[in-house]
């Protein structure tokens, strides 16, 4: 085993302490890491590129859906706080891997970091399954029984619609314009 992967092996336990604890020991000695490896041309830019999404995709994987299965009715606000830690979370590995992003990311056309993890959290976790149908149906009842005054809750569903909005314009016309234009249709044919 060589130095770098050595040093690989002690990034790939940051990342997955950042991940799962939300917070690492950010030492000058993981920037410095992150920069020795990326720059060094006997390691793959892609290697580590690939293997951040690796370690990110296992993370939602395992750990993710662990907290959003079995499905209750606190989903929307189980999705809203596993979203705001996860963005921390990938905020804090983006700035580690800052120079990937620049000599192997932005070259190449590849997605950031950031917008990498977005779409891992979208097909492992929200496009995961029927997830996205429980998710449509909460928002759908909490508009439906509008008497509730919790402003807590009104924002935290204006996060997770907000979520839904940031992956894909296709998520609102596919799972909730249609599913409503059908009861719409059910509604103004019965009356």
């Amino acid at each position: 085993m060589d130095k770098n992967d050595k040093l690989w092996i002690k990034l790939t336990a940051a990342i997955k302490a950042i991940l799962n604890e939300g917070e690492c020991d950010h030492s000058i000695d993981l920037y410095d890491g992150a920069y020795e490896i990326v720059y060094d041309r006997n390691y793959s830019e892609s290697k580590v590129y690939d293997g951040i999404k690796e370690i990110i995709g296992e993370y939602l994987f395992t750990n993710v859906r662990e907290k959003i299965f079995p499905i209750n009715r606190q989903l929307i606000a189980t999705i809203d706080q596993i979203w705001r830690e996860y963005q921390k979370s990938i905020s804090q590995i983006e700035k580690i891997f800052s120079h990937l992003s620049i000599i192997y990311i932005k070259p190449n056309k590849l997605l950031s970091i950031s917008e990498l993890s977005s779409k891992l959290f979208y097909e492992n976790i929200i496009n995961h399954q029927c997830l996205i149908y429980h998710i449509r149906d909460q928002l759908l009842l909490f508009i439906l029984n509008e008497d509730n005054p919790n402003p807590e809750y009104k924002k935290t569903i204006r996060n997770v619609w907000q979520i839904l909005m940031d992956f894909d314009l296709n998520i609102f016309d596919n799972h909730f314009e249609k599913p409503f234009r059908q009861h719409c249709d059910k509604f103004v044919k019965v009356s």
